[in-house]
Formats: structure tokens, C-alpha cells, sequence
């Protein structure tokens, strides 16, 4: 892998040649079929960390550069693509990841609801209502991962 100048982290995700067109249009591509605009590919995408899906994507697109990069650097194995394919099942790895964690915390909470009756079901519903409020969109972004394999 060929940096541009110094080796940072900027010229490593950000500048460097041999994965900069590769990371942009696999990048684009996914954020639009998850319906988000597309983005270049800079130093400034870490200003979208807000958006959740916007998130995933950057981190495990930083993560597949970092291990090309190792790859290269100690194994001397030649630079790959970055597949889209690949990234999209990580995304709906972590998704999925998350959903569980919060499924489980749930079920957790009913089942304390269940146990106690003196407990304040008013606090535990909207707890378990803030906790679904954040997956309210799950269904709606699995589906359009979903279509990225279409």
C-alpha cells in the first residue's frame, strides 16, 4: 500500500491511492441502498458519526483498509478490493448484534416486572419503550441491506 507523504492515519484511510476509488464507490454504494446521500470519502465523514448506519459503515470500511494494510506491510500480500459483499455482512452482523443485546435486556426487564409486582410498571414500560424506540427503524434498514444483494 502506497501512502501519500507521512504515514498518519489520515493518509492511511483518507489519501491513499491504492484503495481511495475502491472505498468510495463501495462506500456510495451501500449509503444510498440504506437511502442515506452519498458522502466523499474523506477525513470529513467522521463528522457523520451520528447516523447510526452511517457509523457502521465508515468503521468496518476503516477496519477492512487496516487489515489490507497489515496484509500487505507483514504478509506482502498483494493489495485486495474492498467487497461490497462483505461489508454488507458485517453490517447486518452488527445490527443483528445489537438487536440481540437489546432483545435480551428486555425480555430481562419483563421478567423483573414478573417477579415484583411492587416495582413501578410505569418506569420499566418506558424503559422498554426507549429501548425499542432505537430498533424502531431496524426492520427498515435490514430490508434495505437487504436489497443491496439484489
Amino acid at each position: 500500500m502506497h501512502s501519500v507523504g507521512k504515514v498518519n492515519h489520515q493518509n492511511i484511510y483518507f489519501k491513499c491511492k491504492s484503495h481511495l476509488e475502491n472505498t468510495q464507490q463501495t462506500f456510495n454504494y451501500i449509503l444510498t441502498k440504506c437511502g442515506n446521500q452519498p458522502i466523499k470519502w474523506d477525513i470529513k465523514i467522521l463528522n457523520h458519526l451520528e447516523i447510526e448506519s452511517t457509523a457502521n459503515i465508515i468503521a468496518l470500511l476503516i477496519e477492512a483498509i487496516w487489515k489490507r494494510r497489515n496484509k500487505f506491510i507483514h504478509e506482502k500480500e498483494k493489495i485486495t478490493p474492498i467487497h461490497k459483499e462483505q461489508i454488507i455482512h458485517e453490517l447486518k452482523k452488527t445490527q443483528m448484534a445489537a438487536w440481540g443485546k437489546t432483545k435480551a435486556n428486555i425480555d430481562k426487564r419483563i421478567r423483573i416486572m414478573n417477579n415484583d409486582q411492587e416495582l413501578n410498571e410505569h418506569k420499566h414500560f418506558q424503559i422498554i419503550s426507549k429501548s425499542l424506540q432505537r430498533f424502531n427503524h431496524l426492520k427498515l434498514y435490514i430490508t434495505s441491506i437487504n436489497t443491496l444483494y439484489q
